[in-house]
């Protein structure tokens, strides 16, 4: 069979361990007499003792990258045999935080209400934080503003990961959590931005009829070989404005000078700090499970809070337990505001203990539950995170001592020493992978060995930093074709690589898709007076897509300007292959004794009567990639010269 045919095909588990740990006895011989102890464990196959041993720091750099490196051959292997329930471990953990979370809320409730406080630096900290938090997010912005975005290659509650393309995902926006239904007057100015949505409410009926109240879904994902991570899976409408608010407070985080769009910087100073000595790598305990709702509502403003608790997934489904419960954490890993708020949250405390400590040139950068400070002012972190509920982990967390780790780089004296890891069962995608890692760092020795179990018809060369889809080689022409055509040569070569299955199936959601593309392709082009669909539509004979042109009739689009709110409200699509989405708008509903002095004072909001939402056997799909559904295809390649 070819290499195309074997890609993704894994061995047994007892082939992969005997493959780990042929490869980690060679590092263990270059390490000598520092490798005879896990040596020792490997031989034995004392899976539980190799997972907890600590490298010792008072070794050598080229010592302790060998023993580093034999000891990752099985740290994340998720075949590895150690007798734990990963899961298990996992939901345990996560169980636990929820218990931790649950003590903070009730300590930030005794102290809203003047029965506790903290202690006075620690008040100071919290309060320089706040400041800078509002310094660094300013005001909110509208919601017309905010840039709604899905997250093809992510699960919702409706769409599995294999399955989240954008198509299904648009389809799926008729879940939200009870949080995001809850403001009919917010959720009328959401759907406003979002014409994909067909209407809300089937001729005066209840709102839950069109769009659903969802629960969020945890789940688990592989971390390492000793516990699984949860996450959490939220509902679809309620993960776009996640996704939008998330990508507003990632854009002032730059400003403020926190780029959560590369890591260099927190590699770079923790190299540093591993030569000099006075900068720290802080690394927290199951960080975003440990953000309390209380810690939230104490640090960001009013307005921010609202937001997020508007855009938050309170009630959640464990399926191990057979049962829901309301998160005392304000949310989990998926919800797509977590990352942001966790980064300046930690950022803005890591800056005010800084402050509190006096140092005059202080070092603080965050990315994530990654925090580097100066070494002076980790007293006053410890002390502040312990009171507000947050734990350190101290396996990850370096101050003194030569060796520190951050964003997935391990510095020893200024020497990188970070290992490559064995995650998964042996396999032809993954042998080559090993390959171009230690071919990159110079380590022929390893990449002999690993070609030497690769089948010789499977063994496709090419040139290194060109992908993983070939094993690379700096003498790779000397079996590549070469031809001299009329002046022109060139070299070829093979590789494999993964192509997204497509889905060609009609839904009725296809029409949809076509009205949400215009929208959000072209209401960044147009002025500020005319950025809107119905302008756009009105004004052209065909749309432009991608992949092709899609027929509108003009003037088929109508303005109703005695609702002339904003540019955004009431818009009413006709057209003969889309009339059966059509948007109509309503009068505003009475006020009513449900609704709150806030609510009634939003602008004009609507309600849409529902339509037919049938399958339109004669539309045309074209075929989008879904995520995690790949086939192996060979890609030949050519070099000229």
């Amino acid at each position: 069979m070819s290499a195309k045919d074997k890609w993704q095909s894994e061995l047994r588990d007892d082939l992969t361990l005997g493959f780990a740990g042929r490869l980690a006895r060679v590092f263990l011989r270059r390490a000598g007499t520092a490798g005879v102890e896990l040596a020792s464990l490997i031989t034995n196959r004392d899976w539980a003792a190799i997972l907890a041993y600590k490298v010792p720091f008072s070794l050598t750099a080229d010592e302790f990258y060998n023993v580093a490196q034999a000891q990752a051959f099985f740290t994340k292997l998720v075949c590895l045999p150690n007798g734990v329930d990963r899961r298990d471990v996992g939901l345990r953990k996560f169980l636990s935080g929820e218990y931790r979370c649950g003590v903070f809320n009730r300590l930030f409730e005794a102290r809203h209400r003047g029965e506790y406080n903290f202690s006075p630096r620690v008040e100071r900290i919290l309060h320089r934080s706040a400041c800078k938090i509002d310094e660094i997010l300013e005001a909110p912005p509208e919601l017309r503003e905010v840039p709604l975005r899905f997250s093809p290659g992510g699960a919702t509650t409706t769409v599995k990961k294999k399955d989240s393309d954008l198509r299904n995902l648009i389809g799926g926006c008729v879940n939200a959590s009870e949080e995001l239904l809850s403001d009919l007057p917010r959720l009328a100015e959401l759907l406003q931005e979002m014409p994909h949505i067909a209407d809300l409410i089937r001729d005066g009926g209840a709102l839950g009829e069109v769009i659903q109240s969802s629960i969020g879904i945890l789940n688990f994902v592989e971390k390492n070989a000793g516990t699984d991570r949860a996450v959490t899976n939220e509902p679809d409408l309620t993960k776009v404005v996640q996704n939008g608010y998330g990508d507003v407070m990632r854009v002032r985080l730059k400003r403020g000078g926190i780029d959560l769009s590369d890591s260099e910087r927190q590699c770079e100073l923790a190299r540093i700090g591993s030569i000099d000595g006075k900068i720290a790598t802080i690394d927290l305990s199951n960080a975003s499970g440990l953000i309390c709702q209380g810690l939230v509502l104490d640090q960001f403003s009013p307005a921010w809070s609202d937001i997020f608790f508007w855009a938050r997934t309170g009630e959640i489904q464990i399926s191990e337990l057979g049962r829901s419960r309301y998160l005392e954490a304000y949310a989990g890993m998926g919800n797509g505001l977590t990352f942001p708020i966790e980064s300046v949250l930690f950022h803005a405390l890591t800056w005010a203990c800084c402050e509190e400590a006096g140092i005059r040139f202080p070092v603080c950068s965050v990315y994530g539950d990654d925090i580097i400070c100066s070494v002076e002012a980790v007293p006053y972190l410890y002390e502040v995170f312990a009171a507000v509920g947050l734990q350190v982990n101290e396996d990850k967390s370096f101050v003194d001592g030569p060796f520190r780790e951050s964003c997935g780089s391990d510095w020893f004296l200024g020497i990188d020493v970070r290992p490559v890891f064995l995650r998964h069962n042996i396999s032809l995608e993954l042998l080559y992978s090993l390959h171009n890692q230690f071919y990159d760092r110079d380590d022929h020795e390893l990449c002999e060995i690993i070609v030497g179990v690769i089948p010789e018809q499977c063994r496709l060369f090419g040139p290194p930093q060109k992908g993983d889809g070939h094993l690379w080689a700096d003498d790779w022409r000397v079996n590549a074709p070469y031809i001299n055509h009329r002046g022109f040569s060139h070299y070829s070569y093979q590789s494999i690589s993964l192509e997204p299955l497509q889905s060609y199936t009609v839904t009725p959601w296809d029409n949809a898709v076509v009205l949400a593309t215009i929208d959000g392709s072209y209401r960044s082009r147009l002025s500020d007076d005319d950025q809107s669909l119905e302008y756009y539509l009105g004004s052209t004979e065909n749309v432009e897509f991608p992949f092709g042109r899609w027929p509108i009739l003009s003037g088929a689009v109508k303005r109703y300007e005695n609702y002339a709110a904003s540019p955004f409200v009431n818009k009413k699509l006709v057209h003969d292959g889309l009339q059966k989405y059509a948007v109509s708008f309503v009068e505003p509903l009475p006020v009513s004794k449900e609704q709150t002095e806030k609510m009634r004072g939003r602008r004009g909001w609507k309600v849409r009567e529902k339509c037919c939402t049938g399958t339109d056997p004669s539309l045309a799909v074209f075929g989008t990639p879904l995520p995690g559904s790949c086939k192996a295809r060979v890609v030949t390649s050519y070099v000229f010269g």
